[in-house]
């Protein structure tokens, strides 16, 4: 079971929250890099078929890099932890959550942490708080039709 939760707060930080069911990581995450369209974006490549995407959460400094591989119709999730951000190798950084599930599972929780902060803020508000990054409005709307088409007609609602 993977959860995952991101809170926009001011001034171009958020707070985000994911876990297992049994462990739990809190990180802030800065404007540095495209966070949320990072992720949709992941999503939506695993959801098209790519066997392996990736997205981050970056710090300052640190980074939680997140690797996402599709099996069929499950994910396994791996993120690790790197004291830098921008690392350009795996190597020595440690796995602080690996979790598993399905597809439809993985692709529900990054439609509501999207959905969730376009609700609270809007897109407007999203860009104020952001500032160098707009919110990834298309690829949310990609993934609703992605999650419709390819998963078929059991949906949450949008």
């Amino acid at each position: 079971m993977f959860h995952l939760s991101y809170i926009l707060g001011e001034h171009g930080w958020a707070t985000a929250r994911f876990g297992d069911g049994h462990a739990e990581i809190q990180t802030s995450v800065s404007n540095l890099s495209d966070a949320l369209g990072d992720m949709a974006r992941a999503a939506r490549y695993i959801l098209k078929g790519a066997t392996d995407a990736s997205f981050s959460f970056m710090d300052e400094p640190g980074e939680h890099r997140f690797l996402i591989s599709r099996r069929e119709d499950r994910v396994e999730i791996r993120v690790y932890e790197f004291p830098e951000p921008f690392a350009r190798t795996m190597n020595n950084a440690p796995i602080v959550l690996k979790a598993e599930a399905s597809l439809r599972a993985f692709t529900n929780e990054c439609i509501n942490v999207l959905r969730h902060v376009l609700d609270a803020h809007g897109e407007a508000g999203y860009r104020e708080r952001w500032k160098r990054h707009a919110f990834p409005m298309a690829e949310y709307r990609e993934l609703l039709d992605l999650r419709r088409n390819t998963l078929g007609e059991r949906q949450m609602p949008p």
